[in-house]
This record gives structure tokens, C-alpha cells and sequence, in this order.
């Protein structure tokens, strides 16, 4: 429940982009179950080689590996049994596996009806050679609930604490690197680099102080003046716009309201000139 399992290509795929899917798909999981046949206890080039990759090219990977013992439940005797879990369980732990994380199960028991007479007889065989196996199933998916539950958020903090310390130290090592080669340091310093600093720092405070700290926060104080009053200004302008056209709109709704009869009124205007059919006058 709530868990997404996918199920990616062996490293025996013999097409390139079924094993880089898989690499991917085992960096990117909170957890990966690493299946192996008991009945062939040593493991193949492919699966050896898809350990190495993981090792060597993701970052605590083997700490999310859980490693799943198959097929042992087709062995004739105990002994057997027992001689097949021993290999195959000292092969993984040489790994890396830890050993809380393997387990034997026989996922062909769980997929028989236990009615039937194959489940009684597969069931009956199990269990005399060991109650791992009988309980292989609901033992892996119980350790791997727990893992994700309380160990994985652990692993996840100590992966970025882990990683974080790595890239500060690479960072501080590539820095003295380029200390060396640009000579900023002389020769045989009979004090620590941070004495040297400080010391430095005196005899040229003058500089130092008005090239690493007055300058750079005068620029951003100029800088930050300068946007703000642009920014301000443009807001004030826009403000005085659009109250001086609500104010017009406001006062002038109810003249634009009004009907006003100018051509009756300019009609009713009396003269002479009114009473006679051309401009001349009478006389």
C-alpha cells in the first residue's frame, strides 16, 4: 500500500538503454530488491558487474539494497539447502549487502491456491529445512516496510550530510589548489594562512576596506535608490492619471446627461431679417 514497485531489466539485457533504465531506476528508488537464484549460488558477470556500477556511481546505494535469496525450496535435502543459503548469503554480504537486509523466500508458494495438494507438499518442504524460508515472504516485506519508515529518512539526511561534506571539502581543496598555483602565498609561511590573512588585512585595510566594503554597498544603495524612485515616480504619474480621470468622468455624467435644444433655440430668434425672403433690407 502507497508504494510504487517497478520492475527493470536485468544487467544481462543484452540492449544498452534496458540497463541504463535500470541504473536509473535503482538511483532514483528509496529502496531495491536484488534477486538472486540460490539454486546457482554464485552470481553471473552481469550481476556482478550491475553491483560494481551501483557501488562505484551511486552514492550510498547499497545502504537501500535488500538482497532476495530465490529458489532454494527446489533443493532435495536439508543439507543442501543449507550449503546452497550459506554461498549465496556469503556472496552478498562480500557485496556490500548488510545482513539485516537479506532474506530466502519462495515466491511460488505464494502464488498457489493452499488448497491444493502442490501448496501442502512445497509447504511441508520448507519447513523442514528452515522457518526463514517458510517466512521468507512476510519477513522481506516486513523489514521493508520498517526501512522505510524509520531508517530511510535517516539515510536520506546522512546522503545529504554526507554529500554536502564531500563537495565543502572538494571545494576548500580546489581552492588551495589555486592558492598554490597563482603564488598568493609565499614560500615557506612560518604562520597559519589565517594569521597571514588577518595580517594582511591590516597593512592594507585602507583598500581593502573601500574595495570589499564600501564600494560594493554603495552600489547597491545607489542601485536600490535609483529603482525606488523610478518605481515610485511611475506609480505616482499613473495614480495622478487615472484620479483625474475618474474626477472628469464624475463631474461631467450628469451634462452629458442633459439634452440641450440648440437648433429650436437658435430658430426662435426674432429680426426683420426673418420676415423677408433675401438678405437685403427693405428699403
Amino acid at each position: 500500500k502507497n508504494y510504487e514497485l517497478l520492475d527493470v531489466p536485468g544487467f544481462d539485457s543484452p540492449i544498452k538503454e534496458h540497463r541504463d533504465a535500470g541504473l536509473q531506476a535503482i538511483k532514483t528508488a528509496d529502496a531495491f530488491l536484488f534477486l538472486t537464484n540460490g539454486q546457482q549460488p554464485s552470481l553471473t558477470q552481469p550481476q556482478i558487474r550491475l553491483l560494481q556500477e551501483i557501488q562505484e556511481n551511486h552514492f550510498e546505494a547499497m545502504q537501500r539494497a535488500f538482497g532476495i535469496i530465490t529458489k532454494l525450496d527446489l533443493c532435495q535435502t536439508p543439507v543442501t539447502y543449507q550449503d546452497h543459503y550459506d554461498k549465496a548469503f556469503k556472496e552478498l554480504i562480500e557485496k556490500k549487502f548488510k545482513p539485516e537486509h537479506i532474506y530466502v523466500a519462495c515466491p511460488r508458494l505464494q502464488i498457489l491456491n493452499k488448497n491444493t495438494e502442490e501448496f501442502r507438499i512445497i509447504n511441508r518442504k520448507i519447513h523442514s529445512f528452515s522457518d526463514d524460508l517458510a517466512q521468507g515472504f512476510e519477513r522481506s516485506k516486513e523489514g521493508l516496510e520498517k526501512f522505510i519508515e524509520y531508517e530511510l529518512p535517516k539515510t536520506h539526511l546522512k546522503q545529504l550530510t554526507d554529500l554536502g561534506q564531500m563537495r565543502l571539502v572538494r571545494h576548500v581543496l580546489e581552492g588551495l589548489d589555486k592558492i598554490k598555483e597563482k603564488q598568493f602565498l609565499p614560500q615557506n609561511l612560518d604562520i597559519s594562512i589565517d594569521e597571514y590573512i588577518k595580517q594582511q588585512n591590516i597593512e592594507n585595510w585602507d583598500q581593502v576596506y573601500y574595495k570589499h566594503i564600501f564600494q560594493p554597498t554603495f552600489s547597491k544603495v545607489n542601485h536600490w535608490h535609483t529603482t525606488i524612485i523610478t518605481k515610485e515616480r511611475t506609480k505616482f504619474i499613473d495614480d495622478v492619471k487615472l484620479k483625474f480621470h475618474n474626477s472628469f468622468v464624475d463631474l461631467t455624467k450628469d451634462f452629458f446627461k442633459e439634452i440641450h435644444q440648440i437648433e429650436h433655440l437658435v430658430l426662435e430668434t426674432h429680426g426683420y431679417t426673418k420676415l423677408q425672403l433675401n438678405a437685403h433690407t427693405i428699403d
